[in-house]
């Protein structure tokens, strides 16, 4: 019935942060080969502005990454939401709450997003980013209380973002933290919605020693997702659940029933909900449904794992998965990396 609160789940497909970027690439290395390209960089003038110190960093023998990046993410995700409260209003101005009386079995959107991702290293060990996308949705939406219905509803929007990373390691073993936020706009929200994710990750990462400017990384991690729970928006009835005259014919039957027999005061309490949804349902009246839900999601911790390679100084690919109960997301990466010369 109500889809853009649902598209909040956008924010899990944003966040493919830089971490992989922050880690411990600038390691010092025990192969002979390695070792002298270790040497080589400690009597080679550090040329960037950026990062602060990056010139004693690299005179200690340790390898580090342009300061400068730009990325490109696809994410595809899967999670369950719970609504916790609803309520509606047909006029924007005078609403009804119906949590007692409506409920969702199953909340579940699938979404799409591409992402654009600058980042710099502050410090060699310090990341800031931000974050510009779209996204896309389909969101698959179980209702049995008031009437029974299962329909498909489809959204999309725009997002922006922020994000820091901190990282260090030992060797070649590396761990980071990661925190991202996110707000999402989409045609019908009445305001952004916004999202935060925190990650930790601890990984290895190995270097080619015949072309030690190539690498591959490996890492396991965790994720926890925090939405905002207040969710303002409105939807065209019409529009977002698209059912057949056949189910509509018979959601009136159960809406009548399901009206018919509560009280009076009851009655009195749920009229105007129950004249607009039957009017609609019934003869076919235009109806705008404003909400202010609380949200929440199902699962919002999660495993993550997720793999990199580094071609050169400048290109990165960049591959990861998470998964929970009753929630999955997978991105894919592709970033360059440059530096300001002084």
């Amino acid at each position: 019935m109500i889809r853009t609160f649902l598209l909040t789940a956008a924010i899990l497909l944003s966040c493919n942060a830089v971490f992989s970027q922050v880690r411990s690439h600038a390691h010092k290395y025990r192969s002979e080969e390695l070792k002298e390209f270790s040497d080589s960089l400690k009597n080679t003038p550090y040329p960037y502005y950026l990062p602060a110190f990056g010139k004693k960093v690299q005179k200690l023998g340790f390898d580090i990454p342009r300061p400068i990046g730009f990325m490109i993410n696809y994410s595809r995700s899967v999670q369950d939401l719970a609504i916790d409260q609803l309520a509606v209003s047909f006029d924007e101005i005078t609403y009804t709450d119906v949590t007692g009386i409506v409920n969702f079995p199953q909340v579940e959107p699938t979404v799409d997003v591409v992402t654009f991702r600058p980042d710099v290293f502050i410090l060699p060990f310090w990341n800031v980013s931000g974050l510009f996308g779209t996204y896309t949705s389909n969101t698959h939406v179980i209702l049995d209380k008031p009437i029974d219905l299962e329909f498909d509803t489809k959204g999309g929007g725009t997002m922006a973002g922020v994000g820091t990373a901190l990282a260090g390691g030992v060797g070649p073993i590396f761990a980071n933290y990661s925190w991202n936020g996110t707000w999402t706009w989409s045609k019908d929200g009445l305001r952004a919605n916004f999202a935060s994710v925190n990650g930790i990750r601890v990984g290895h990462q190995h270097k080619n020693k015949h072309h030690p400017t190539r690498a591959w990384t490996a890492w396991l991690g965790a994720e926890h997702i925090h939405l905002r729970s207040q969710t303002l928006g409105k939807v065209d009835l019409e529009d977002a659940l698209g059912i057949t005259p056949e189910d509509k014919e018979r959601a009136a039957e159960e809406l009548d029933d399901w009206y018919n027999g509560l009280g009076p005061i009851e009655q009195a309490l749920f009229e105007d909900f129950y004249n607009n949804l039957s009017g609609w349902l019934k003869y076919d009246d235009d109806t705008i449904l404003y909400y202010d839900a609380e949200k929440s999601l199902k699962t919002p911790w999660a495993v993550v794992i997720g793999g990199q390679y580094q071609f050169n100084k400048h290109w990165w690919m960049t591959a990861e998965a998470s998964w929970g109960d009753k929630r999955w997301r997978a991105v894919f990466s592709l970033a360059y990396r440059f530096g300001l010369k002084r």
